[in-house]
């Protein structure tokens, strides 16, 4: 999931979003779908979410965690977590 950047020496901070993302789903037991119909994203925002492809709004990241039993600053908090453990 967290790939390096061309660069820097680890992952992007998108990447670290997409892999927290996906964990926090992980954690919620809950498929993809499940997630989008949980939250009323698509899901296809879901899969481009967690893989990287794009940064959720704000919005969303808030809807997709409350379906996922957390916050959007507890996600955050995860990235930014990783991103630090990664970039060191």
């Amino acid at each position: 999931m967290l790939r390096e950047t061309t660069t820097t020496r680890g992952p992007s901070l998108t990447d670290c979003v997409a892999a927290a993302m996906l964990r926090a789903r992980d954690r919620a037991s809950l498929s993809q779908h499940g997630a989008a119909a949980a939250s009323g994203a698509n899901r296809g925002s879901i899969a481009d979410y967690e893989t990287g492809r794009q940064l959720p709004p704000l919005a969303a990241l808030a809807s997709i965690a409350k379906a996922y039993g957390t916050t959007a600053s507890a996600i955050l908090a995860e990235a930014e977590d990783l991103f630090k453990r990664f970039s060191e």
